[in-house]
């Protein structure tokens, strides 16, 4: 927590469901930015207070904020149980919102509802968002390319959640936040055309790659590819505008236009606090709204009709 020195989030007493990988880093996210911090797991930790359902650890009652950071298939279930166990603070769903659109309500009794799309606070996407102010769209290229076997060292990847259709993996819902910046930077979707499928031989059952042609509100073309397969990773948005030609490549922190170039340092860490922060602050703007994240489900399962058509 090196990039956050001061501890904003004193007297915030948090909850954070699930203690695989991203829930682990939302507790010492969390923990870093001053909260008291317990968890819901299954599993034992040897670091704080760990409860074994959602309705044990309400039971004791005062949290402020929440984080659900379970498998995606489980995320329906658990927003009810928070619903139905009398929370009612700040609630943070992480990516994507749901498996499957309907599973979750548009409307839920908590303060405020967010889903956890954290590239919106990466420093590329900020400078990529500036440039657009002033240029339009005519061309969008968005990658998220990489090898699953390298995400979690240690871990059988046909084992996670990732790899499970049945839990909500595959590479639209595991990589949806590409989907959800194309969205949010270039408005709704008017056509879609989807491939995809599970290529390769990973040993998995969910899709392994897909790629996605899209007419946006504002970008007439907007291509998206997204994959486990790729040894060499990339996770990168070109946008071709009338004047000029704009990159952001969100691994390196290297932005460019035709005539001058910028390199921002990559701080993951920072990307989350800040979503925190926003969280429960005075300006929410940038955090993925519910009926964003709702969208985001809706637009995962047409380009997946799309290519099963």
């Amino acid at each position: 927590m090196s990039a956050v020195t001061s501890r904003p989030l004193s007297g915030i007493r948090a909850l954070v469901v699930g203690l695989g990988s991203i829930g682990a880093t939302h507790v010492r996210v969390l923990e870093g930015l001053g909260a008291t911090v317990e968890a819901v797991s299954k599993r034992e930790s040897a670091e704080g207070t760990t409860h074994a359902s959602i309705a044990t650890a309400l039971a004791g009652g005062g949290f402020d904020y929440c984080v659900v950071a379970s498998a995606t298939s489980d995320h329906a279930a658990d927003v009810k149980a928070l619903a139905e166990g009398g929370f009612a603070g700040s609630l943070l769903v992480e990516k994507p919102l749901s498996a499957r659109s309907g599973e979750i309500p548009s409307e839920m009794p908590f303060e405020r509802v967010g889903v956890g799309y954290n590239l919106r606070f990466h420093p590329a996407v900020g400078w990529l968002r500036r440039q657009l102010e002033e240029q339009s769209a005519l061309v969008v290229d968005m990658a998220a390319q990489s090898f699953l076997p390298e995400w979690r060292p240690g871990r059988d990847h046909r084992e996670t959640a990732s790899g499970s259709r049945a839990r909500g993996g595959g590479v639209l819902r595991d990589l949806s936040h590409e989907l959800d910046l194309m969205l949010w930077l270039f408005g709704e979707p008017r056509q879609a055309k989807a491939l995809g499928g599970n290529l390769g031989e990973l040993g998995i059952d969910a899709e392994t790659a897909a790629c996605a042609v899209l007419r946006l509100e504002r970008a007439p073309l907007a291509t998206l590819r997204l994959s486990y397969l790729d040894r060499l990773p990339e996770r990168r948005v070109r946008v071709t505008t009338a004047s000029d030609t704009l990159e952001a490549d969100l691994l390196s922190g290297e932005c460019r236009t035709s005539s001058a170039g910028e390199r921002y340092e990559i701080d993951w860490t920072k990307t989350y606090a800040n979503l925190h922060l926003a969280m429960l602050g005075p300006d929410p703007a940038t955090v993925c709204t519910l009926g964003e994240g709702l969208r985001v489900v809706t637009c995962i399962e047409e380009l997946e009709g799309a290519w099963a058509g």
